[in-house]
């Protein structure tokens, strides 16, 4: 951090993925300045699909777990999830999409395992899979999450973490509910709660299919456009724009 501190206010302009980002960034290393950071969000090019499939009247709801599960992508928490998941009936059925460490046994209280994917198998995958909801349930910040991303271009809403990208994400657009990933049962009550309450999910559906995902070739335009802005003799000024989200 104290190198960092020396090298990166020789630069010109930086670029975060998130609000919640640039503002770790600045209370951690005080000699940069929000005055020169640019907000864009991460690009994915996966199509847009309607995966998302009611939850059942009768029988559970199957909850997509995405990406490669660690302890602060909230292993421990999904594991005291899917305890008191057994402890209430089973309401929800626990599927794993992704890397997952050995030690944790997916198929405790009744989770399934699929393994792990490319990001351009995630919708394939999803529609064998059949899921109502999407579970993150980072117990760090993240600064953006893909896999957020994935799960609303697979018209997913979400149970997640508010913490983070993950908050603001869902916060700023929709599309899923926040939960304290520091207190198992409130988030497994949030979740109950949602499944009781079918217009809940019809509604948050409805949402995640008006957000706009970034594309690549979006994201790359705006970086490109701030990269040429920092070039001797040619820099302007930022002119505030939707897309670029500046945080000027």
């Amino acid at each position: 951090r104290e190198g960092m501190s020396h090298v990166l206010p020789r630069c010109d302009a930086y670029i975060a993925p998130s609000h919640t980002t640039v503002r770790r960034l600045v209370e951690l290393l005080p000699s940069m300045s929000t005055d020169d950071f640019h907000v864009i969000a991460h690009g994915t090019d996966l199509e847009r699909e309607k995966l998302a499939v009611a939850p059942p009247k009768e029988g559970p709801a199957k909850i997509v777990c995405p990406g490669n599960l660690n302890i602060a992508k909230g292993l421990h928490l999904i594991g005291k999830l899917m305890e008191l998941n057994a402890e209430h009936g089973q309401p929800f059925e626990f599927h794993f999409l992704g890397g997952v460490p050995g030690h944790f046994k997916t198929r405790t209280h009744g989770g399934v395992f699929h393994g792990s994917y490319e990001r351009n198998e995630c919708l394939e995958k999803l529609a064998r899979i059949s899921p109502s909801f999407s579970l993150l349930a980072s117990v760090c910040e993240e600064t953006f999450s893909y896999t957020l991303s994935e799960a609303w271009a697979a018209g997913l809403p979400v149970f997640a973490s508010d913490r983070g990208a993950l908050k603001e994400r869902i916060e700023h657009q929709g599309g899923g509910w926040l939960f304290d990933p520091e207190n198992p049962l409130a988030f497994f009550s949030g979740m109950l709660a949602v499944l009781r309450t079918p217009g809940s999910w019809h509604a948050e559906v409805e949402i995640i299919n008006r957000i706009d995902l970034m594309s690549i070739n979006r994201e790359a335009e705006l970086t490109t456009k701030i990269f040429r802005r920092c070039f001797p003799g040619q820099r302007t000024e930022s002119e505030p724009a939707s897309d670029l989200r500046s945080t000027r």
